[in-house]
């Protein structure tokens, strides 16, 4: 994994400042994507799962691609991670939350971030793209989910290496217009910072990663209107219990699928339109979901649906689960 992003940093930094660029329109890749950058990008991807899938993580990974179109992309691209169940396709990175590499444009750093998509900020229920308040609102979001806290989220931070893990909003070594008007800076709740001259060991990356994706399990269930178990339990009473899956409305979900399925939902810190950001699911995934579990419920809004916690359940008297809800 070193060796990877080391070659990465290093061609991005022979095409800057000119680059590194998207391209549309019939235009061409900035030099060494097809050489260098987009092979090493694979080949951490690959490395990555394999890593999270033999340490017990089941986890979707994005295709390595440039965000963003035309010349002014900031950064060469990403590697996208997040929980996922089974057969399930690659994880978008324009939705929800997810653990990303970040590539700087100028080949002097790479994060390692629990990140928060954007791009569901400009959608019509949000602020238009031009409106002041739209960066205080990522940073909202973003606020949101580094202010869960719990025990076990703390026991988490702890297995960091010493200094790393950081929180809240970052800045790029690249300080050019293309840099300045991104917003990835803003919507990363936690991040580590690699500097391309002094990058760790492939067995210290690896520990990060695996710790970054605890981070997101832990602050996913820590946001749940009940424990995960509890959860579970609920829609295994309302399905059809088979072996360790449970079937619902005539589909069978392994019960792995389904934890997943709440931690993807739970994590995500605005409005869950569901038919449009399905994550790694399909509509029907959320709806039979939904409509087996007392938990939670579809909501209307103005020409469309989203899913939400159903607040108005009272199922416990214990004080864990009261405190969870308030």
């Amino acid at each position: 994994m070193q060796q990877e992003i080391q070659d990465i940093l290093a061609a991005l930094g022979t095409v800057y400042p000119g680059g590194p660029h998207a391209w549309s329109g019939g235009g061409a890749p900035f030099t060494t994507w097809d050489t260098i950058v987009h092979p090493n990008l694979v080949s951490l991807k690959n490395q990555s799962q394999t890593h999270l899938e033999t340490v017990g993580f089941e986890v979707s990974v994005q295709q390595p691609g440039i965000r963003g179109s035309g010349s002014r992309v900031p950064l060469v691209p990403w590697m996208t991670a997040r929980m996922f169940g089974q057969n399930s396709p690659n994880t978008a990175a324009t939705q929800g939350v997810y653990v990303n590499y970040l590539f700087g444009m100028d080949g002097l750093e790479v994060f390692l971030v629990l990140g928060l998509a954007t791009d569901p900020f400009s959608r019509a229920h949000f602020p238009p793209s031009s409106n002041p308040s739209l960066i205080e609102l990522k940073k909202a979001c973003r606020k949101s989910l580094e202010d869960v806290s719990s025990v076990r989220i703390d026991d988490v931070k702890g297995l960091f290496r010493p200094g790393t893990l950081n929180n809240g909003q970052f800045t790029f070594s690249a300080t050019d217009s293309r840099i300045i008007r991104k917003d990835w800076q803003y919507a990363c709740p936690y991040w580590i910072r690699y500097d391309s001259t002094a990058l760790p060991t492939d067995d210290e990356m690896k520990e990060d990663l695996e710790n970054m994706v605890k981070l997101y399990n832990a602050i996913a269930e820590q946001r749940m209107i009940a424990s995960l178990d509890v959860l579970i339990e609920d829609i295994e009473i309302q399905g059809t219990p088979i072996g360790n899956d449970i079937e619902l409305d005539g589909t069978l979900y392994s019960k792995e699928k389904l934890r997943n399925m709440l931690r993807n939902f739970s994590i995500i810190p605005y409005e869950f339109k569901y038919a449009d950001w399905s994550l790694e699911y399909t509509t029907d995934d959320w709806e039979r979901l939904s409509n087996h579990s007392n938990y939670l419920r579809l909501a209307p809004r103005s020409g469309y649906s989203i899913l939400a916690w159903d607040y108005k359940i009272n199922k416990t008297n214990d004080l864990d689960e009261l405190e969870r809800l308030v």
